[in-house]
C-alpha cells in the first residue's frame, strides 16, 4: 500500500520536472527506443556519479566511476532492438528488429 502511495507522488513529480524543461510525457513516447534507453542510462548515471562523489573523499573512486560509466554508455548505445525469436534447431535466436 505504501508503494503505491510513493509512486503516485514520484510519478506526478519526475514528470513535472520533465516538462519544466521541456520534455512532456507525449514527447517522450515519441521518441525512438534508443533515445529513451539513453535518456535513462543519462539519468542512472548521472544519479550514481554523484553517490560515488558524496561518499568519496579520495578522488580514486571517482576516476573509475567516470570511466565504467563512459565505456557502458558506448557499448549500451549499440545494443539492439529484439523483435522477436525464431527456432534454429533446438537453439531459439534472436531476431533484429528491421527498419
Amino acid at each position: 500500500m505504501a508503494g503505491r502511495r510513493v509512486r503516485g507522488v514520484i510519478g506526478p513529480a519526475w514528470w513535472g520536472l520533465l516538462e519544466s524543461v521541456g520534455l512532456s510525457h507525449d514527447r517522450y513516447t515519441r521518441l525512438p527506443a534508443w533515445q529513451r534507453r539513453g535518456l535513462v542510462f543519462a539519468l542512472w548515471a548521472t544519479i550514481a556519479f554523484i553517490v560515488v562523489v558524496a561518499f568519496d573523499h579520495r578522488g580514486s573512486d571517482v576516476i573509475a566511476t567516470l570511466v565504467v560509466l563512459v565505456v557502458v554508455g558506448l557499448l549500451g548505445g549499440h545494443v539492439p532492438c529484439l523483435s522477436g525469436w525464431w527456432r534454429r534447431g533446438r537453439v531459439l535466436v534472436p531476431t533484429l528488429r528491421s527498419r
